[in-house]
């Protein structure tokens, strides 16, 4: 029989982790207490040390700072305008290559 993984929520991770930074508990008994993994609360508390407040994006992805979010539009605004550009190009290239 397969068994299901759970998936936790944001919040849930963020409260667990500050619970267990917060507490004179293990980190086991703190995973006990909540019902998860100890391997589970010691990866997260890893994850929040590293990323603090950015940390459980969720799917996969991860949360941008500011700078990281305009960079990210910049670079495709300028990928989308060099694309543009270079089709024009590449189309005046095969018009008077091929006088169409």
């Amino acid at each position: 029989m397969e068994k299901k993984k759970r998936q936790y929520t944001q919040e849930f991770k963020k409260e667990a982790v500050e619970y267990s930074l917060s507490s004179k508990k293990t980190a086991e008994t703190v995973a006990r207490d909540l019902g998860i993994s100890p391997h589970n609360l010691k990866r997260w508390r890893a994850q929040y040390r590293k990323d603090g407040e950015l940390a459980f994006p969720g799917h996969g992805k991860k949360n941008l700072t500011p700078q990281e979010e305009e960079n990210r539009r910049l670079k495709k605004e300028l990928f989308e305008y060099i694309s543009s550009s270079l089709s024009s190009c590449f189309i005046g290239f095969l018009i008077n290559q091929f006088h169409f």
